[in-house]
């Protein structure tokens, strides 16, 4: 798991190893690293001055760029099966949208993280036993009024930006 993210020339990266790090992009230097106490399954997201991670237990941490100290967490449910690898956040606004290996999508508060809203990503495939995982398998793309997002069984659900509403799941 892991990824990269660029933003103002500094590289963010995330490692399975539970470390955000942030580098230089001009040399590599280390700016700073921050330690989490997960693995960090996805690409970081960078935004409006906070580097956006989700790990592997179903956590998500806004750290600050300046610094990498953390500015807020947000747990989700917990889960006993997922992928190696795994969405990144997007942002949306004012909120951040948080994908998570239990199947949960959370739109929170970039600024503080406060949940505004939360749904799942459910559902699974008869037949594949890899279906009983209900990780949300790619980023979550976002419109003016929807979010999209699927899970690792073909499940794509399309809910309302503002306020969460379910409008509609495809089943393949």
């Amino acid at each position: 798991g892991g990824g990269l993210a660029y933003a103002d020339g500094v590289l963010y990266a995330t490692s399975g190893f539970g470390e955000v790090t942030a580098m230089n992009a001009g040399d590599g230097a280390v700016l700073w690293t921050q330690k989490l106490d997960a693995p960090v399954i996805a690409a970081p997201t960078v935004h409006k001055g906070r580097v956006f991670v989700v790990s592997r237990d179903n956590r998500a941490w806004a750290l600050l760029t300046k610094n990498g100290r953390i500015d807020w967490q947000q747990q989700s449910t917990p889960s006993d099966a997922g992928l190696i690898g795994g969405a990144s956040p997007a942002v949306a606004g004012k909120s951040v949208i948080l994908p998570f290996s239990s199947g949960e999508l959370v739109a929170a508060l970039s600024r503080n993280g406060l949940r505004v809203w939360s749904v799942a990503v459910s559902g699974s495939r008869r037949g594949q036993a890899r279906s009983n995982i209900g990780d949300i398998s790619s980023d979550p793309v976002v419109t003016s009024s929807r979010v999209y997002a699927a899970n690792q069984s073909g499940r794509v659900t399309a809910v309302a930006r503002r306020d969460g509403e379910r409008l509609w799941t495809a089943n393949e």
